[in-house]
């Protein structure tokens, strides 16, 4: 059988703020692989560096040593209008929701579609309600995220990224600030549409209840990362 595609690889990563002398080193020779259809648990204290290597696989920030390549690009040699064209295939989940309190769930989810020749208004429609039923909030479309719980606000984040079918989902610390059903259900959710997708699916966490939804832990801690089983600390 033919191995999944690496869409994430950093070889010899590193990332420091501030300066040689005053500054402070977060992630030191980091070499990891993610790849298609996989689900990775990405854990460390506070402070580790968890959500600067989200940010830098998400092409958000300039890596600075090493090599990182995500989705076939080289981060540190893109162009402008590689880099425009990468973000177009990669998605975030933040802890909070940032849904749009104006729109109903519908509105949030297909405001994130655009309306082309092949992908219309109707169609988006269709495809956003089909996401968000595989979600359980079918029943949820026409309200407004006011009426929605906590659990129900972040399960339509996960909607909204994913209905545009990304190859790949970044998720930051999304259970941080739910009880543990909701929490559950979130990270279900992900893990279960990203498999359907093929998306690969990278998860900053510190919440263990979750760690059994994953195929693989990375564990980042004093700038180092080491793989880790998810069923142990």
């Amino acid at each position: 059988m033919e191995a999944p595609i690496r869409l994430v690889t950093a070889r010899e990563l590193s990332y420091r703020y501030g300066t040689a002398e005053t500054g402070r080193s977060v992630l030191n020779n980091i070499a990891l692989d993610i790849r298609a259809g996989e689900v990775v648990l990405l854990t460390g204290p506070s402070g580790s560096g968890k959500t600067t290597l989200l940010t830098l696989i998400g092409s958000l920030r300039q890596p600075q040593q090493g090599t990182l390549q995500v989705l076939g690009v080289d981060l540190l040699t893109a162009s402008p209008a590689q880099l425009r064209q990468l973000r177009q295939n990669i998605r975030f989940v933040y802890q909070r929701h940032n849904l749009l309190h104006s729109l109903t769930v519908l509105q949030n989810v297909t405001a994130c579609l655009p309306n082309t020749p092949t992908s219309g208004r109707v169609a988006n429609r269709q495809r956003a309600i089909e996401m968000l039923g595989h979600l359980g909030l079918i029943a949820k479309i026409h309200e407004k995220p006011e009426r929605l719980s906590g659990g129900q606000q972040q399960r339509v984040a996960v909607a909204r990224a994913l209905v545009s079918s990304p190859a790949l989902l970044l998720a930051d610390e999304p259970t941080a600030s739910l009880d543990s059903e909701a929490g559950q259900r979130v990270a279900r959710a992900m893990s279960d549409v990203g498999r359907q997708l093929g998306c690969a699916v990278l998860i900053s966490t510190h919440d263990e209840r979750i760690f059994h939804f994953a195929d693989r832990r990375l564990h980042i801690e004093d700038g180092v990362i080491a793989e880790r089983s998810i069923r142990g600390p």
